[in-house]
């Protein structure tokens, strides 16, 4: 159950000027959204903040990547259900996925896995928040 989510505890100010978000002020909602090469969203409503189409999940994977330095870009798969975060190489859905070639493990993989290709520039921006103390993860 996802009973977390990031926070923004900056100043919004300072995205733009500092940190180089751009503003975006969605009419239909009157929404403010500041966001960063289209990969971190960061909503004024609420102060949430979101990586990409993770949504409600975003914490997850701002809590497995804080402080973390990868070599080369990796893939790591994203359980849906839960949020844990594996190397696809670990994931034992993904290996089931590609040696058990059955309808139902396929299915169960696509309803409960996502894998998301994480490289150093992503985590960079997701620790440039951290590195910033704007960010923090609390409970819903």
């Amino acid at each position: 159950m996802n009973n977390k989510r990031i926070e923004f505890i900056g100043q919004y100010k300072n995205l733009t000027k500092d940190l180089g978000y751009d503003f975006q002020k969605l009419y239909a909602a009157n929404y403010n959204c500041y966001h960063k090469d289209n990969v971190i969203y960061i909503w004024q409503k609420g102060n949430v903040v979101e990586l990409s189409d993770l949504k409600e999940w975003s914490w997850s994977m701002f809590e497995f990547f804080k402080g973390v330095t990868l070599e080369k870009p990796q893939g790591y798969m994203f359980n849906r259900k839960t949020g844990e975060i594996s190397l696809r190489k670990d994931c034992k859905a993904y290996i089931d996925m590609i040696t058990i070639d059955t309808d139902e493990v396929i299915d169960f993989y696509y309803e409960n896995y996502r894998e998301v290709l994480v490289s150093q520039e992503l985590i960079d921006l997701i620790n440039e928040l951290w590195d910033n103390n704007l960010i923090r993860i609390v409970n819903k």
